[in-house]
């Protein structure tokens, strides 16, 4: 819960990626962390999505999904401790449905899915390397 923490889960994930990327020698030129959160803002529970992207010479580009509000009755699941797919899941009887759409599957009656969701997040994550002199000094 929370921008900055969903921020850092972000950033962890990829950092982790990159300690990965050389150890086994995968060649990847980037590595990608993603975080899902939930905020309260005006007195409403939002779900979005935090993205890191790292290169192996350790620069980050971060982007954000998309917020979309969250029922009471979820925004409850979540002030209970659950994990939003838990919650997603109670109500709809299906099993890790985080895996398939997810939150936002459910919500928008399958219009959107995680991964559409997603694909937004990740190009602004991307506009740092897009963009190295503005953002990475030489």
């Amino acid at each position: 819960m929370g921008l900055a923490e969903t921020f850092v889960g972000a950033e962890n994930r990829a950092r982790a990626l990159v300690q990965r990327n050389a150890a086994e020698g995968l060649g990847a030129r980037f590595c990608v962390g993603i975080e899902g959160g939930v905020v309260q803002l005006h007195g409403r529970w939002f779900a979005f999505g935090v993205i890191c992207i790292a290169d192996a010479a350790g620069r980050l580009g971060f982007g954000v999904t998309s917020h979309f509000e969250l029922p009471p009755d979820i925004a409850a699941g979540l002030a209970r401790g659950a994990e939003l797919g838990e919650v997603i899941d109670g109500l709809t009887g299906l099993h890790d449905t985080r895996s398939a759409g997810g939150a936002i599957g459910y919500l928008s009656h399958g219009q959107l899915d995680r991964r559409g969701l997603a694909g937004q997040g990740v190009f602004m994550a991307l506009l740092p390397f897009l963009n190295q002199p503005l953002f990475f000094a030489t």
